[in-house]
């Protein structure tokens, strides 16, 4: 028993066999296939449009690691968040306390659990950064 649903192509002129359940011992059918045909103006465009990637990519690069080079021969601190934690862990280690009102500077609150500042403290403690 032979079980076939079949479909018009255009582009071949015949039908042909798109889904099917052999369910005979008989060969299925070979299609032989096409030759792609491409033309000069889509391999142009191909190389265009990979010369364009390539181009803006290499651009990104050569910012991003401009602006990494300069980042490194800064000497002050380049990362906002963290240094609001490193603030925080400094003046625990200072005064002992983690939570400070909200009605007096620094007006930062804690990001992270007690467990983080204590470790930062007492890191601070022991390197006399305190």
């Amino acid at each position: 028993m032979h079980v076939r649903f079949t479909f018009l192509l255009p582009e071949l002129g015949r039908a042909r066999m798109s889904h099917g359940f052999n369910l005979s011992t008989s060969p299925p059918e070979t299609v032989q296939p096409r030759p792609v045909l491409v033309d000069k103006a889509s391999i142009q465009g191909t190389r265009v449009a990979t010369f364009i990637i390539v181009a803006l990519f290499s651009v990104s690069a050569a910012l991003s690691a401009t602006a990494a080079f300069r980042m490194v021969l800064q000497a002050g601190d380049v990362t906002e968040p963290e240094s609001a934690v490193t603030t925080l862990a400094l003046n625990f280690a200072k005064s002992g306390k983690l939570y400070s009102p909200l009605d007096r500077p620094p007006y930062t609150p804690v990001a992270y659990g007690p467990v983080l500042y204590l470790v930062l403290a007492g890191i601070a403690r022991s390197f006399h950064l305190d």
